[in-house]
Formats: structure tokens, C-alpha cells, sequence
């Protein structure tokens, strides 16, 4: 991630992961607002979500600079 005060910008690597874990695309994210929405729309723990998965949204949630 290439943070530039309120400018971001995700690695293909990065948007790959977090597309797998949530099925939404977060390649269009370019602020910190934006990531600010889309984690609390997409790194929500579902209650059929494996507790693997639900424990890295939360691991994310956490660590992402927002």
C-alpha cells in the first residue's frame, strides 16, 4: 500500500487478497475516505463467515490506516 497524505494506493497483490476475502473489488480505492467505506461495507464479520476468515477482517480492520 502506497500511502501519500490523503492519497492511497493498493498493490494488484493486495487488491487480490482483499477481493478474495470479500468477493468485492477494492482496486478503485484512491483515499482514505474510500477505504474508510469500503472496510466497514466489505471487512465485516458475517456469521457464516469461517473463523479464519472473520479473524483476518478483523486483523485488517485493525492495521489499516484509516
Amino acid at each position: 500500500m502506497l500511502l501519500h497524505q490523503d492519497q492511497i494506493r493498493l498493490t494488484r497483490r493486495e487488491c487480490q487478497v482483499l477481493q478474495k476475502l470479500t468477493g468485492a473489488d477494492p482496486s478503485g480505492i484512491t483515499n482514505r475516505q474510500q477505504l474508510q467505506r469500503w472496510t466497514e461495507t466489505h471487512l465485516t464479520s458475517l456469521p457464516d463467515d469461517d473463523p479464519a476468515v472473520a479473524a483476518i477482517k478483523a486483523i485488517l480492520r485493525q492495521h489499516l490506516p484509516i
